[in-house]
Protein backbone atom coordinates (compact mmCIF):
# COMPACT_ATOMS: atom_id res chain seq x y z
CA UNK A 1 0.00 0.00 0.00
CA UNK A 2 2.19 3.17 -1.54
CA UNK A 3 0.26 5.62 1.71
CA UNK A 4 -0.01 3.74 4.98
CA UNK A 5 -1.21 6.53 7.05
CA UNK A 6 -3.11 5.89 10.29
CA UNK A 7 -6.13 7.35 8.59
CA UNK A 8 -5.60 4.97 5.96
CA UNK A 9 -5.21 2.10 8.66
CA UNK A 10 -8.06 2.95 10.43
CA UNK A 11 -10.32 2.92 7.38
CA UNK A 12 -9.21 -0.57 6.13
CA UNK A 13 -9.30 -2.05 9.81
CA UNK A 14 -12.90 -0.94 9.92
CA UNK A 15 -13.94 -2.26 6.93
CA UNK A 16 -12.81 -5.59 7.52
CA UNK A 17 -14.22 -5.60 10.82
CA UNK A 18 -18.12 -4.34 9.84
CA UNK A 19 -18.01 -6.56 7.27
CA UNK A 20 -17.90 -9.61 9.06
CA UNK A 21 -13.80 -9.91 8.72
CA UNK A 22 -12.70 -9.63 12.29
CA UNK A 23 -9.58 -11.61 12.82
CA UNK A 24 -8.11 -9.94 9.33
CA UNK A 25 -9.22 -6.53 10.89
CA UNK A 26 -6.85 -7.84 13.54
CA UNK A 27 -4.01 -9.25 11.29
CA UNK A 28 -4.19 -5.37 10.13
CA UNK A 29 -4.20 -3.97 13.55
CA UNK A 30 -0.68 -5.68 14.43
CA UNK A 31 0.38 -4.84 10.66
CA UNK A 32 0.39 -0.77 12.07
CA UNK A 33 1.98 -1.79 15.31
CA UNK A 34 4.37 -3.17 13.59
CA UNK A 35 4.79 -0.36 11.26
CA UNK A 36 5.17 1.22 14.59
CA UNK A 37 2.38 3.54 14.15
CA UNK A 38 0.71 4.88 17.20
CA UNK A 39 -3.29 4.09 17.49
CA UNK A 40 -5.56 6.31 17.52
CA UNK A 41 -9.00 7.02 19.55
CA UNK A 42 -10.63 5.82 16.07
CA UNK A 43 -8.15 2.61 16.15
CA UNK A 44 -8.88 1.54 19.63
CA UNK A 45 -12.39 1.55 19.96
CA UNK A 46 -12.65 -0.22 16.43
CA UNK A 47 -10.12 -2.59 17.81
CA UNK A 48 -12.22 -2.92 21.11
CA UNK A 49 -15.00 -3.54 19.25
CA UNK A 50 -13.25 -6.36 17.13
CA UNK A 51 -12.01 -7.76 20.36
CA UNK A 52 -16.28 -8.51 21.28
CA UNK A 53 -16.63 -9.93 17.76
CA UNK A 54 -14.27 -12.40 18.73
CA UNK A 55 -15.21 -12.56 22.15
CA UNK A 56 -11.11 -12.66 23.52
CA UNK A 57 -10.70 -11.68 26.44
CA UNK A 58 -7.02 -12.00 26.27
CA UNK A 59 -6.81 -9.46 23.52
CA UNK A 60 -8.90 -7.13 25.35
CA UNK A 61 -5.94 -7.39 28.18
CA UNK A 62 -3.38 -6.18 25.41
CA UNK A 63 -5.42 -3.83 24.11
CA UNK A 64 -5.57 -2.21 27.40
CA UNK A 65 -2.05 -1.77 28.55
CA UNK A 66 -1.85 -0.42 24.83
CA UNK A 67 -4.18 2.12 25.83
CA UNK A 68 -2.44 2.86 28.70
CA UNK A 69 0.80 3.06 27.42
CA UNK A 70 -0.53 5.32 24.29
CA UNK A 71 -2.04 7.38 27.01
CA UNK A 72 -5.15 7.03 25.64
CA UNK A 73 -6.49 6.23 28.84
CA UNK A 74 -8.09 9.80 29.54
CA UNK A 75 -10.31 9.33 26.72
CA UNK A 76 -13.80 8.38 28.27
CA UNK A 77 -14.98 7.17 25.11
CA UNK A 78 -12.49 4.46 24.95
CA UNK A 79 -12.59 3.83 28.61
CA UNK A 80 -16.45 3.10 27.95
CA UNK A 81 -15.88 0.57 25.14
CA UNK A 82 -13.33 -0.88 27.52
CA UNK A 83 -15.61 -1.74 30.48
CA UNK A 84 -18.62 -2.68 28.26
CA UNK A 85 -16.35 -5.20 26.66
CA UNK A 86 -14.86 -6.59 29.66
CA UNK A 87 -18.52 -6.55 30.81
CA UNK A 88 -19.80 -8.46 27.88
CA UNK A 89 -17.35 -10.98 28.25
CA UNK A 90 -18.19 -11.45 31.97
CA UNK A 91 -15.67 -10.02 33.54
CA UNK A 92 -17.18 -7.58 35.82
CA UNK A 93 -14.44 -7.26 38.29
CA UNK A 94 -12.64 -5.56 35.26
CA UNK A 95 -15.18 -3.76 34.03
CA UNK A 96 -16.06 -1.97 37.51
CA UNK A 97 -12.22 -1.05 37.88
CA UNK A 98 -12.01 0.27 34.65
CA UNK A 99 -15.32 2.46 35.44
CA UNK A 100 -13.36 3.51 38.52
CA UNK A 101 -10.82 5.06 37.13
CA UNK A 102 -12.93 6.91 35.52
CA UNK A 103 -12.48 10.72 37.17
CA UNK A 104 -15.82 12.03 35.63
CA UNK A 105 -18.42 9.36 34.29
CA UNK A 106 -20.69 10.79 31.74
CA UNK A 107 -24.02 9.15 31.07
CA UNK A 108 -23.01 6.40 28.65
CA UNK A 109 -20.21 5.12 31.63
CA UNK A 110 -22.67 4.74 33.89
CA UNK A 111 -25.27 3.11 31.85
CA UNK A 112 -22.53 0.53 30.15
CA UNK A 113 -21.56 -0.30 33.76
CA UNK A 114 -25.63 -1.06 34.59
CA UNK A 115 -25.80 -2.72 31.50
CA UNK A 116 -23.22 -4.52 32.27
CA UNK A 117 -24.67 -5.80 35.57
CA UNK A 118 -28.03 -6.21 34.02
CA UNK A 119 -26.59 -8.17 31.56
CA UNK A 120 -25.16 -10.81 34.41
CA UNK A 121 -28.14 -10.48 36.46
CA UNK A 122 -26.01 -8.47 39.45
CA UNK A 123 -28.95 -6.30 40.86
CA UNK A 124 -27.30 -5.60 43.81
CA UNK A 125 -24.50 -4.24 42.13
CA UNK A 126 -26.87 -2.31 39.17
CA UNK A 127 -29.58 -0.98 42.04
CA UNK A 128 -26.45 0.52 44.04
CA UNK A 129 -24.29 2.17 40.81
CA UNK A 130 -28.24 3.12 39.50
CA UNK A 131 -28.57 5.10 42.94
CA UNK A 132 -24.91 6.49 42.64
CA UNK A 133 -25.95 7.39 39.31
CA UNK A 134 -28.15 9.36 40.32
CA UNK A 135 -26.39 10.95 43.36
CA UNK A 136 -23.67 11.83 41.37
CA UNK A 137 -26.19 14.39 39.30
CA UNK A 138 -26.67 12.37 36.01
CA UNK A 139 -29.85 12.10 35.07
CA UNK A 140 -31.00 8.52 33.94
CA UNK A 141 -31.99 8.46 30.49
CA UNK A 142 -34.25 5.74 28.56
CA UNK A 143 -31.27 2.73 28.18
CA UNK A 144 -30.35 3.33 32.35
CA UNK A 145 -34.38 2.94 32.88
CA UNK A 146 -34.78 -0.30 30.69
CA UNK A 147 -31.95 -1.44 32.71
CA UNK A 148 -32.60 -1.24 35.97
CA UNK A 149 -36.46 -1.89 34.92
CA UNK A 150 -35.09 -5.50 33.89
CA UNK A 151 -33.39 -5.93 36.94
CA UNK A 152 -35.91 -4.72 38.90
CA UNK A 153 -38.61 -7.40 36.77
CA UNK A 154 -35.88 -10.19 36.78
CA UNK A 155 -35.67 -10.11 40.55
CA UNK A 156 -39.64 -9.80 41.00
CA UNK A 157 -39.93 -13.27 38.97
CA UNK A 158 -37.35 -14.79 41.31
CA UNK A 159 -39.28 -13.99 44.34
Amino acid sequence: MPLQDLVTWNSIIVIHTQNGFSKEGMRLFNLTRRAESKPDQATIVTVLQTCEDLVVGKLAETIHGLILKCGLFASVVIVTVLLSLYAKLGRLFDSHKVFEEIINPDRVAWTAMLAGYAMHGRGREAVELFESMVKAGEVPDQVSDKHICHIIWTKHLED
